[in-house]
Formats: structure tokens, sequence, C-alpha cells
């Protein structure tokens, strides 16, 4: 079923296998959960098509549905930009707290899993769209949104996320939020909850994602050309964003969050030459 999707004309419908990995994951679980599965996989046949003469119905019914669903699953092509009454919705149902930590999960790379309170979980299929909407062009991020009864169902296929409650979740990022922290991540967000126009109002936000993505491969990459054991000068590497992405003014303070993301993303860590010099001002320290 994956050979066939990733072959042309279904290349196009995601980055990568990566998008889909949980439903993947799910999908294997289901199998796993058949026990005439052994039987068949150890049986020498010609053609692929014997698979469903090898069981019997009840097994070749509950195959075929478990198959037809995930493959359904799997095709589903790029979400295309959600409609502006599906975005007012979801503005008026979903706190802007839950929209800050899942664009922090996704830059900083953390497996999140959301879980919905019952009254508002008809909306976790355009919240998924919504998501998938605005990382398309950068950055690809494990995150779920889940009910209750969902998890539990499939509670040990989500071991290694982050499980947090809608409240809980809300509750910890107005925390962070105080503490001065999510600073980029709350700016984009809250100008986006702040708009009232809903259909230029995501493709801002979805460009301003792209554009945090673009600024930290380019400085990645940048990084990577020169020596890696040296310590490299925010100047240097303002200077050459600046230059190659003709962009006017790029703060010090806004360049080591895009380090930040650098590290936890793309599993970099980047050396500046003020933290060497500040190992060596701490070294002496401790020598006097």
């Amino acid at each position: 079923m994956i050979t066939f999707l990733v072959n042309e004309p279904y290349i196009d419908n995601f980055k990568s296998l990566k998008l889909k990995s949980q439903i993947i994951k799910e999908f294997v679980y289901q199998l796993k959960n058949l026990k005439e599965f052994p039987k068949i996989l150890s049986e020498k046949r010609k053609f692929r098509k014997e698979i469903t003469e090898l069981g019997y119905k009840r097994f070749n019914d509950t195959l075929m549905g478990i198959y037809n669903k995930y493959y359904a699953l799997l095709a589903l092509p790029f979400a295309g930009k959600p409609k502006k009454e599906v975005i007012a919705n979801l503005k008026k149902n979903i706190k802007s707290e839950i929209l800050i930590y899942i664009v922090h999960a996704c830059l900083f790379k953390k497996n999140l899993l959301i879980l919905i309170k019952k009254e508002i979980s008809h909306l976790i299929p355009d919240l998924n769209k919504f998501i998938d909407y605005i990382f398309q062009k950068s950055f690809t991020g494990k995150i779920l949104i889940k009910s209750k009864s969902q998890y539990k169902k499939n509670r040990q296929l989500y071991e290694e996320y982050i499980v947090m409650e809608e409240k809980e979740l809300i509750k910890k990022t107005r925390k962070l939020i105080n503490s001065n922290q999510l600073k980029y991540e709350t700016k984009i967000v809250r100008k986006f909850y702040n708009n009232t126009d809903n259909s230029l109002n995501i493709l801002n936000l979805k460009e301003r994602l792209e554009g945090i993505y673009i600024f930290t491969k380019h400085i990645f990459n940048f990084y990577e050309r020169k020596d890696n054991n040296k310590p490299l000068s925010p100047k240097i590497v303002v200077k050459h964003l600046e230059e190659t992405l003709s962009v006017k003014k790029i703060r010090k303070e806004y360049l080591y969050f895009l380090t930040d993301v650098i590290r936890e993303y793309f599993g970099l860590t980047i050396i500046w030459l003020w933290d060497k010099l500040g190992e060596k001002i701490d070294g002496l320290w401790k020598l006097n």
C-alpha cells in the first residue's frame, strides 16, 4: 500500500511519509491484532492477490476494512486552504494558547498529543487540516489531536508523545508566556487571532512559519559549509542572511531564537563567538 502511494501520481500527496507516520503505526498495530496474519505471512504464494484467499471470510472482511480505512487516510492530499467560516469557528472554540504551543512543538520537534474535551471533539478533523495547511511548506511535526476515548483505545501507541489535556496545556502555555518564553510563537499566533480577515490572515500565518523555516535552513546550510569547530560571529551570519534573503534587519535576539530552533529541529548546535568568549571569562573567574 505504501509503495503504491509514493509512486506517481501520488508523489505530491504529502511531503514525505513522516507526515503520515502515526497513521502507519496505527495501521500496523491493527494488523498485529489479526491472529491469522502469522500464518498468511509464512505461506509461499506467487501473487499478492492470493492473500485474501488464505483466511476465512470474516478475516478477509476485517482485513479489507482495515486496509480501506487506512488507505483512505494515507491517500489524503495536502490540506487545502480552510474556508473562512471554518477558521472563524476554530478561533472561536480553540484557545490561542493551544495553537501557540502547537507552533512551539513543531518548531522544537516535540511529539505532542493534545486531548480535546468531548464538547469540541467534532472540530478535530478541521483542526488537523488547519495544522497541516499552515505547516505545509515548513516544519514537519508530530502533533496529534485526539479525544480521551480515542486515546484510551490505543494508549500504548503514544508512549513517545507528551500527552496533555486541553486545560493543562493552556495553563502551561500561559505560565511560559508570563515567564517571557514563547515570545515569537505568541506574537505570530496572537496576530492571527486578533485579525478579523481570516482568508488573508491564515496566509500571513503560513508565510511567517515558512519564513522561520527558510531562515533556519539558511543558517544551518551556512554553518555546515564552515569549519564547525570554530565559533561563528553573529554579525557574519546576519550579513549573510540580509544579502541572500534580501531582508533589512535581523535582531540578535531573533537570531538566537532561530539558533534554538536549529538545535532542536535539525539537531545542530551552533557555537557563537560570544559563547566561546563567555566560556573563557567563566574559566578565568573560576581560576581566581
